[in-house]
């Protein structure tokens, strides 16, 4: 769980869908 969500904070480009949808990681 740690991992992914590190994964997206860390990215930029995940980071702005985040900022939106941050009750579903848009990875997945």
């Amino acid at each position: 769980k740690d991992s992914l969500m590190e994964l997206a904070f860390h990215v930029p480009n995940t980071n702005t869908t985040f900022v939106g949808d941050e009750t579903r990681p848009p990875a997945q």
